[in-house]
């Protein structure tokens, strides 16, 4: 299972692991407030998580290769 972990950018401490896919993550992308994170994968999926407690929100399954892009819109409502 391959694990994401988001970091302080300033301490250079780990923050929170995300742990939910079976493949590398090819792309990240937060959400504008900063509570959300989208990860796409290898595995064929797209993961939502929470961005203060690491736990998946959503996920989106159903891709016929690996999730090479992720994005949030810019208000925040639509991935």
């Amino acid at each position: 299972m391959a694990r994401t972990i988001i970091w302080d950018a300033a301490s250079g401490r780990a923050l929170v692991k995300l742990e939910g896919h079976k493949d590398r993550v090819w792309s990240v992308a937060f959400a504008p407030d900063g509570t959300r994170v989208v990860t796409g994968s290898f595995d064929n999926t797209a993961i939502i998580w929470d961005t203060a407690s690491g736990q998946a929100l959503t996920k989106l399954e159903g891709h016929k290769n690996g999730v090479w892009s992720v994005a949030f819109a810019p208000d925040g409502r639509q991935w």
